[in-house]
């Protein structure tokens, strides 16, 4: 694997870092087997199976974006997904599982696919009134398709307009003719959104694509396109945190106060998860809008959720004052998928 310098090189110690501590680098596994395959250690788990499905579902990709291509007209604008695995030294080492195609009408395009033979996947109900329409897929590939309205954004705050993103998209890395993505820059900052919008600060990765595609691009013109779509203070956080992680910079308040499991390439603890959920808005929002947003989800989370007794809940409070120092994933397995619904309801955040 090549070891390029910048972002990658920080990326690379961060990761050597975790793998000394015997840790499975959260966001970073792929990265973190490597190293360990590098280093002649027992790679984690199924790496090596993990890695030849990495370089397949590229392949994978392509064939897919080529038949949605073929199979309608008008832009086809690639977010996030094999675009950015691009910039990695190696592909393979960057995982996912669907794509995201940011079109003129999701409707029409989601319509004539499903008439080419692409057939839809997963619940209908997941995908009522949110920024994408219900994934296609074909029988013969697993990776799923989601046409977008829209880029997935913060809640409270309003995508830039799909005619503005179709205007300033650019040929895309793959190289299928007609496939188009968004200039690095402008991508940088729909990533940084897209990832706030999931969950703010998550992991490692998120910051990782963020600061690969944001490398070299002065920091002004990225400024001026955040303060453009209305999300200054995301994306001062976000790249506040790149600068830290991937450079010299000193560690943002973010890190310190509510991000602390970044830099260890760690999972967020159930308390740690909690106090992202009341501490983020203020990173996010104008002080005001922050306040009211906070307010609600405490309000909203002390209260039980829809069908739920005062006895569950406060059956799952002292669930997760007990489990405060457990990792987020494992306390959500221990509650259950129907617990897990319900503790999410108190999340203000769109769905998709």
């Amino acid at each position: 694997m090549a070891e390029p310098g910048g972002v990658w090189a920080h990326a690379l110690a961060l990761v050597e870092a975790a793998v000394e501590r015997d840790q499975r680098a959260y966001g970073l596994e792929l990265l973190a087997g490597r190293v360990r395959h590098n280093r002649g250690l027992p790679a984690a788990g199924r790496f090596e199976q993990l890695e030849r499905a990495g370089a397949l579902r590229l392949l994978q990709a392509e064939a897919l974006l080529r038949r949605v291509r073929t199979s309608c007209d008008g832009p086809l604008v690639l977010l996030k997904g094999p675009e950015v695995a691009l910039r990695y030294p190696d592909p393979a080492l960057r995982r996912f599982a669907d794509l995201d195609l940011l079109v003129a009408d999701s409707r029409d395009v989601h319509r004539v696919l499903i008439r080419s033979g692409f057939e839809e996947a997963l619940d209908p109900e997941l995908f009522i009134d949110i920024h994408h329409e219900r994934p296609l897929r074909l029988p013969e590939l697993p990776l799923l398709i989601e046409i977008h309205n829209s880029p997935k954004w913060p809640n409270f705050l309003e995508p830039p307009p799909v005619e503005e993103l179709l205007a300033v998209s650019v040929d895309s890395r793959l190289g299928i003719e007609g496939l188009s993505t968004l200039p690095e820059a402008h991508h940088a900052v729909a990533l940084a959104a897209h990832a706030w919008a999931h969950v703010p600060l998550q992991n490692m990765r998120h910051l990782l694509d963020v600061a690969l595609l944001a490398e070299g691009i002065p920091r002004a013109e990225l400024r001026d396109i955040a303060s453009k779509w209305g999300v200054s203070r995301v994306w001062a956080t976000t790249i506040g945190c790149v600068d830290s992680l991937f450079g010299d910079a000193p560690r943002t308040a973010a890190e310190r106060l509510w991000a602390r499991h970044l830099r260890r390439l760690r999972e967020r603890t159930v308390a740690e998860a909690h106090l992202e959920r009341y501490a983020s808005p203020f990173w996010a929002y104008p002080w005001p809008m922050a306040a009211q947003v906070s307010g609600s989800m405490l309000f909203s989370a002390l209260r039980p959720a829809q069908g739920e007794s005062w006895r569950d809940k406060a059956r799952r409070t002292r669930t997760a004052i007990g489990n405060a120092s457990v990792a987020k994933s494992r306390h959500d397995e221990a509650l259950g998928p129907d617990a897990q619904k319900r503790g999410r309801q108190g999340r203000f955040t769109r769905t998709g």
